[in-house]
């Protein structure tokens, strides 16, 4: 059953990834899906929590340059340099750490969506806030089913799926009447983003 789910996954990724959009936005947001990919292989098919969990690590980065760009990126390597030694003065466990660092990561993905407003048209500003919500969600209902086995997993995709479904279609331009001009974070100050 598992790998059912993790085959629509695939193929709703493979929906934003296949998109002809081809401004910054839109390749940072392909990057992302490709991870997210690569990180639901690593926990759905290898098994193994906490490779997954770095690799989520990175798809939370990814999107806080998505939507925070290089500074929030900064902030965020920061925060995690300061956490680091504390978390490994005071818990041995990796896997705890990881998460640890996940968590401040998806705070500060989260954050830089909500904060996005000005970057994009309204429509595609509530697919980017709608999609990262619910994919904090997924998160919390992860956390819970670590928590108490069985306990949420019906939850983690019920949020996860529609999730990416709309970070997917937040990568789809909008008609050029909704575009807004984006002060560009990595290509071009011409690219618009929707």
């Amino acid at each position: 059953m598992e790998r059912l789910w993790f085959i629509w996954v695939a193929l709703i990724l493979c929906s934003g990834i296949v998109r002809k959009a081809d401004t910054s936005d839109a390749r940072i947001l392909r990057l992302a899906l490709i991870a997210t990919l690569a990180a639901d292989f690593l926990l759905e098919f290898i098994e193994n929590p906490l490779y997954g969990l770095c690799a989520f690590c990175c798809v939370q980065m990814i999107y806080c340059l998505r939507y925070g760009g290089v500074r929030m990126c900064g902030i965020l390597a920061g925060l995690w340099s300061a956490m680091t030694p504390l978390l490994l003065l005071f818990n041995t466990e990796l896997l705890f750490i990881v998460a640890a660092l996940y968590a401040v990561a998806f705070i500060c993905s989260l954050s830089s969506a909500f904060a996005a407003k000005k970057r994009y048209s309204y429509t595609t500003w509530m697919f980017v806030v709608c999609g990262m919500s619910l994919f904090a969600c997924c998160d919390i209902s992860v956390g819970i089913n670590y928590l108490i086995p069985g306990s949420a997993y019906p939850l983690l995709w019920i949020f996860y799926l529609p999730g990416q479904a709309l970070l997917s279609v937040s990568g789809m331009r909008q008609s050029d009447e909704s575009c807004i001009e984006s002060r560009d974070i990595i290509m071009h100050e011409d690219d618009l983003i929707c």
